[in-house]
């Protein structure tokens, strides 16, 4: 199986106590901007409100989220590119809580998933652009996952093997960490730019393993090893039939967006 991928747009936004658009920080931080980021810090170092970063085109609000006492805490957004929101999401003392949702730029559903104070449960579901479901966990008491279902385009159950559409989707969404490694690196060198293939398998539970820098003409070892360390967190539906699954992905990174190929796109 070998399927591309190329990262694009992320973003966020929400509230907590005691910060608003006029004054985003809590009491006793301070708002420090920095080029495209703002955001509160207390006089030991600690983010205490308000994160916010700025796309480079227009200055475009592209991630917001709350923060309370260094640990997340709040209900979170992203935007896409054109304005309308890419994610919603929430964190409670630090831990992933209540629904999580994703949308597509053209503003259909892409992903919903429910977190009760940092443990999944209830039903996960990533969708095709076309509005069909790609993958669907459920996932009971303490988190387990109680069962899992890959699907076809059209919308067919595919229990024989792990397909490259479902693959692309789920890398998909792996976008937003992907593109803030090469973003990062725009500031100190505005003509960054290149290609990267990088191998590694999916193995039986899921998990990425081997992951290996096989080409680069990026030729920045920041961000190479960026791209490394993220797809290592991706996740995948188990393999049918308890087989690890080699995929091979290039990654195109250009301007101030990187791309990604269809992710509908079966190679």
């Amino acid at each position: 199986m070998a399927m591309g991928v190329v990262a694009t747009a992320f973003a966020l936004g929400g509230g907590a106590r005691a910060a608003d658009a006029e004054n985003p920080c809590l009491p006793g931080a301070k708002l420090i901007k920095r080029e495209s980021v703002e955001q509160c810090v207390t006089p030991q170092g600690k983010l205490h409100g308000l994160v916010r970063v700025r796309s480079g085109n227009g200055g475009k609000i592209v991630l917001e989220q709350r923060w309370v006492n260094d640990q997340l805490d709040g209900p979170m957004r992203t935007w896409h590119d054109n304005g309308k929101v890419e994610s919603e999401s929430a964190y409670k003392a630090g831990k992933p809580d209540g629904t999580w949702k994703e949308w597509w730029p053209a503003g259909t559903l892409a992903g919903e998933s429910q977190y009760r104070t940092g443990e999944r449960t209830g039903t996960w579901t990533l969708y095709y652009q076309g509005g069909k479901p790609a993958w669907q966990r459920v996932y009971g008491p303490g988190g387990k996952l109680k069962s899992e279902a890959t699907f076809d385009q059209a919308g067919a159950r595919n229990g024989k093997e792990l397909s490259a559409s479902v693959v692309a989707r789920v890398m998909h969404g792996a976008r937003p960490a992907l593109r803030l490694c090469y973003e990062s690196e725009l500031p100190a060198d505005p003509k960054l730019k290149g290609n990267l293939r990088v191998d590694f398998e999916i193995s039986p539970s899921g998990a990425v393993q081997g992951q290996k820098l096989e080409e680069s003409t990026l030729h920045n070892s920041r961000v190479e090893q960026c791209v490394l360390k993220n797809l290592a967190k991706v996740e995948f539906p188990r393999p049918p039939g308890g087989e690890a699954v080699p995929v091979s992905f290039p990654f195109t990174f250009k301007g101030e967006k990187p791309s990604l190929p269809p992710p509908d796109e079966d190679e």
